[in-house]
């Protein structure tokens, strides 16, 4: 028998002689399968690009880390040594009038930076762990820092102020200090330590 085509079908759909449709099932399942890999085959190719991409963020933040605890630690080593200076002024007999304090400035814009981003949840957890307890000691540095700072802009040591001798609360603050310096130091090497593994 011969099939039949309706005039008025543009598609060009095909009639049997009993009137209805003949539908090409093989030609329309291998169009769909087509088309259903070609979508999977799409969303993998995202999939890498997405990935490729983070895996990049996340090395360009673990650099810029890097640099920036080598950074910290070099201005934390050199505040160590004054810090270390100025205790042995404060414990001997008579300490020297117009005591100056300069600490680290130490930056944690590279941390910030990788926290916006979203690049340490592509980091390596470790690394991301001492990354974090390094901020947390440099926020506690920080504030022990201002607070020093404003005690000796105020001259307020605590307790009566004998000119010939510094105060102990001084001493006991600067201690401090140069505590919180040794644990940066050591936080900074287990970071430099753990972020070349």
């Amino acid at each position: 028998y011969a099939p039949l085509v309706c005039a008025g079908d543009q598609h060009g759909m095909l009639l049997g002689r009993d009137g209805f449709s003949r539908i090409p099932w093989a030609q329309l399942f291998v169009e769909a399968v087509l088309v259903v890999l070609s979508v999977l085959f799409a969303l993998a190719v995202d999939n890498w690009n997405r990935n490729r991409v983070s895996e990049n963020l996340a090395d360009q933040a673990l650099r810029n880390l890097k640099r920036e605890v080598q950074a910290n630690r070099q201005d934390v080593e050199a505040s160590r040594s004054r810090n270390q200076a100025l205790l042995d002024t404060l414990r001997s007999e008579a300490p020297p009038r117009g005591i100056s304090l300069r600490t680290a400035d130490i930056q944690n814009n590279a941390w910030e930076a990788a926290q916006a981003t979203g690049a340490i949840s592509d980091m390596d957890f470790s690394v991301v762990a001492i990354a974090s307890r390094i901020e947390e000691k440099q926020a506690e540095y920080r504030n022990l820092k201002r607070t020093v700072s404003e005690i000796i802009l105020r001259g307020n040591f605590g307790g009566d102020v004998d000119e010939e001798r510094v105060p102990e609360g001084l001493r006991i603050m600067v201690s401090g200090l140069y505590g919180l310096e040794e644990d940066l130091i050591t936080l900074y090497d287990t970071f430099s330590q753990s972020a070349e593994d």
